[in-house]
C-alpha cells in the first residue's frame, strides 16, 4: 500500500477491508506475528474491536480448555505508518504475555513522550521513529 496517508481508499472499499482484517485477528487465536504496515484504512479501531472480543467471544481449546484469546499468543507486532494509538498497544501488550516486540515506527497518533513512556513497560520493545 502506499505510505502516503492521504491516498487512504474509498470508504466502501476500506469497510471491507477493515472487517476482513477484525475476522482474521479475531478468528486466529495462535497467531504469534502479526504486520499490518502502511494500510489503507484505519488501523486502531479494528484493533480495538478486536481487544473488545475478547470478552464476548471467548474460545477454548480442544487439548488444554484454556480460553484462545484473539492475540493472547502474539509475539511479535509490526504497525509502521498507521494511526494505531498508545493505548491500543499498551492494550495488546496487557493481553499477550508472551508479546516481546513492537514496531509503531512512523504511527502519527504516537508522540514521542508516549513512545518513551511505553517503553518501561514490562520486557516489551517498542520501537518508534
Amino acid at each position: 500500500f502506499s505510505y502516503e496517508h492521504n491516498q487512504m481508499k474509498p470508504l466502501m472499499s476500506w469497510m471491507s477491508l477493515k472487517e476482513v482484517i477484525k475476522c482474521l485477528l479475531v478468528g486466529s487465536p495462535l497467531l504469534e506475528k502479526l504486520s499490518l504496515i502502511s494500510l489503507p484504512c484505519p488501523l486502531d479501531c479494528i484493533l480495538q474491536d478486536t481487544l473488545h472480543n475478547v470478552n464476548f467471544n471467548m474460545n477454548f481449546s480442544a487439548s488444554t480448555g484454556l480460553p484462545l484469546l484473539p492475540l493472547g499468543r502474539i509475539e511479535h507486532i509490526d504497525l509502521l505508518r498507521t494511526d494505531v494509538q498508545m493505548s491500543t498497544v499498551k492494550s495488546m501488550m496487557q493481553l499477550s504475555k508472551r508479546l516481546k516486540y513492537v514496531d509503531v515506527s512512523y504511527c502519527w497518533q504516537i508522540s514521542q513522550r508516549e513512545w518513551l513512556d511505553c517503553r518501561r513497560f514490562r520486557q516489551v520493545e517498542v520501537v518508534w521513529v
